[in-house]
């Protein structure tokens, strides 16, 4: 299952048949993320509404990413996620841009994936989540469809280990470094390094297992994999040790 960076919310399948001024009255950029070394990141609202949009800001925790048992869990933010989303309620002045700041504050030991999701309430929903006090009435009555967007956030560890181990004589792969590895290519190769490069993209995420398509390690063979190195977004190469 391959994440996804745009979520539209339960009525996603009819987002293709709404007009474009609907689906574009607010923007989030960049919609996939992954904090620095500072441990934060920014985001951009930009409205591109005549009015002003009340938006309210939600944080889940993805659970198995990239699996077939992937889901995502509702966490508070700041609370003990150690993420803090400021501001998680936020009034979109009409024709306006807001900063988002992201901020972790406890580096977990391994790589997290989450997704912060950005939705425009009325006016009513939004002060009752500033109070605390529900609301069983809603005077926006603007639009049908309301659209959520997702960003896919990824904090990296307190210490960053690269390490993929296979198993002889299956397909299988693990990832126990403690960062995720976007695998591209793996190369059989000879005693003297030299490779043959077979295109296998999929990305491997902390102590994740993972079944090759077509692809079978043989005893006593080489093997090295080319990767995305999630801190320099270069290409680089480690040779996967075997798995007991």
């Amino acid at each position: 299952m391959q994440l996804r960076s745009l979520i539209f919310g339960v009525t996603a399948i009819y987002c293709f048949f709404i007009t474009a001024d609907a689906a574009a009255a607010m923007y989030v950029y960049p919609m996939e993320v992954s904090l620095n070394d500072k441990g934060t990141r920014q985001l951009r609202l930009l409205s591109k509404d005549d009015d002003v949009q009340f938006v309210k800001v939600t944080l889940k925790r993805i659970e198995n990413p990239g699996t077939p048992q992937e889901r995502e869990v509702v966490s508070d933010i700041g609370g003990d996620t150690g993420i803090a989303v400021v501001p998680s309620k936020i009034a979109l002045a009409a024709g306006s841009e807001r900063i988002v700041r992201i901020v972790s504050m406890l580096p977990p030991e391994k790589e997290t994936t989450w997704r912060i999701y950005f939705e425009s309430v009325g006016n009513n929903t939004f002060n009752s989540e500033i109070t605390g006090e529900k609301s069983n009435k809603d005077i926006s009555t603007r639009v049908g469809v309301n659209i959520i967007w997702g960003v896919l956030l990824h904090v990296p560890p307190e210490n960053v280990v690269v390490s993929m181990k296979y198993r002889p004589g299956s397909s299988e792969i693990v990832n126990d470094g403690t960062v995720r590895l976007p695998l591209k290519e793996i190369g059989i190769c000879d005693k003297q390094g030299r490779c043959k490069w077979q295109s296998k993209v999929k990305t491997i995420y902390p102590d994740m297992h993972v079944i090759l398509k077509d692809f079978t390690f043989r005893p006593g063979e080489h093997y090295k994999f080319k990767y995305t190195d999630v801190t320099t977004g270069n290409i680089k190469e480690i040779a996967p040790e075997v798995l007991p």
